[in-house]
């Protein structure tokens, strides 16, 4: 788990890395640049931009869900807090069940 954890926050410093520098640093230095010139360079740049924009969010989802369904067994949940958050996931997982067999969404 301590591997999947590792890849989560990477992923995530991937992602929104990329997007700060994207606005802040390259879209500040093509201000002055020909437009023709400045989309260029935008369009070389997402083309390799963007699989690693694409990789990180669903490395992020996958691992982001496997540690919501892991409840209290994830790496660093050793609070009270943390437990008790698992506890009630566990409670109320049977209330939002029942009101979907009433709703027949199930």
């Amino acid at each position: 788990m301590t591997i999947l954890l590792t890849l989560h926050v990477l992923a995530a410093v991937v992602w929104v890395g990329r997007m700060f520098f994207a606005y802040m640093v390259l879209h500040q230095s093509t201000g002055p640049l020909e437009p023709a010139v400045g989309l260029a360079l935008w369009h070389r740049i997402f083309r390799l931009f963007f699989p690693w924009v694409w990789a990180s969010i669903v490395l992020l989802l996958v691992s982001g869900c496997f540690y919501i369904s892991a409840g209290s067994r994830a790496p660093g949940c050793m609070s009270t807090s943390c437990r008790a958050r698992a506890s009630w996931q566990g409670r109320t997982r049977g209330v939002f069940s029942h009101q979907s067999e009433l709703f027949g969404v199930i």
